[in-house]
């Protein structure tokens, strides 16, 4: 199937970038407890409700997979996402086997707790920011 194509002049001069403000990391900060729940698992409390993102440092092994599961409210010792319409609040990395500093690009989140998923080892609290926003 074909089609003719008509080349027009867009005069890209007229073109401008999107007028916004520009999103910055105004504070870090380190996680207030970690908290090992009953079933095992591991929550990082920050202290209060945060707009941004998680940064943490690792070297895990190739191909592993760390998920970061972002919420607002623990109930019964879990992390619940009841009081969100995004179902899937969560960031994943697969690692490359080398020592890097991973965080979400293209999206932030609203949370205070952080479930921790696939991490190698005991969480060192020194490995993890919680990246606020202005």
């Amino acid at each position: 199937m074909t089609y003719d194509v008509n080349e027009i002049d867009l005069k890209h001069n007229k073109l401008k970038a999107i007028s916004r403000l520009s999103i910055k990391v105004k504070q870090k900060l380190k996680p207030a407890k970690v908290i090992i729940n009953y079933s095992g698992e591991t929550i990082l409390d920050f202290g209060q409700v945060i707009v941004g993102w998680v940064e943490f440092k690792t070297n895990a092994p190739k191909n592993s997979q760390i998920r970061l599961q972002y919420g607002e409210i623990i109930m019964d010792d879990n992390l619940t996402k009841s009081n969100l319409i995004v179902s899937d609040n969560e960031f994943k990395y697969i690692a490359n086997g080398k020592t890097a500093v991973v965080r979400s690009y293209f999206t932030c989140f609203r949370f205070r707790f952080v479930k921790v998923i696939g991490w190698e080892g005991e969480i060192d609290t020194d490995d993890f920011n919680a990246c606020i926003l202005i």
